[in-house]
């Protein structure tokens, strides 16, 4: 439906069986609590639920769900019923967008220098690559610690036969410039 859905799961706890027998009821001989979740020996538990989603605008969504338990151990037989409001960012950014598409470019370079003022950039690629002046790249950073993270979007400012100088147009972090080695990538393809 496109306003409304029907939801249903099982879900659980299993023990591996596994916990200290010391205690045999598994609470300490001062604990009088009534519920049997803490301090409770082997817990383990399956419940059944449903619920409902009703999308109350394209942005707000209202969850019902209600959890019956069917069986367990050390835990309590109880029914569980709760409700979610949630909202959810339809619209994506400009740069989320553009860190989508980073698979579809026709070009791929590497940094081989930088300026003192991080603003214009010097690439390994050039007119035998297909760069042309006013081309415009976008600068990943795909070392271990981050993988493919967005760095910034510039465009080719000159142009030789095997390099290329591109002006930095913006950068998407504050502290997070480019480096040589950072991979460049250019002529984003349109669907």
């Amino acid at each position: 439906y496109s306003r409304f859905a029907f939801v249903g799961n099982i879900n659980g706890v299993f023990s591996l069986k596994n916990d200290p027998i010391g205690n045999r009821a598994g609470k300490t001989q001062y604990d009088s609590s009534p519920s049997k979740l803490y301090n409770s020996l082997n817990r383990e538990w399956m419940r059944a639920g449903g619920g409902i989603n009703l999308q109350v605008t394209d942005s707000w969504r209202l969850d019902f769900r209600g959890f019956v338990t069917m069986s367990g151990q050390s835990t309590d037989d109880a029914n569980i019923y709760f409700v979610n409001l949630i909202y959810r960012q339809n619209e994506k950014s400009i740069e989320q967008k553009e860190y989508e598409k980073y698979k579809e470019y026709s070009l791929e370079a590497k940094v081989t220098k930088i300026s003192g003022k991080k603003i214009f950039i010097v690439i390994d690629a050039g007119q035998v690559q297909g760069v042309f002046k006013g081309m415009h790249f976008y600068f990943y950073r795909t070392d271990s610690a981050s993988v493919n993270d967005l760095l910034a979007r510039a465009y080719a400012h000159e142009v030789s036969a095997s390099k290329s100088i591109l002006k930095i147009e913006k950068y998407y972090y504050k502290n997070k410039f480019i480096q040589e080695g950072d991979t460049v990538r250019g002529g984003l393809l349109e669907h």
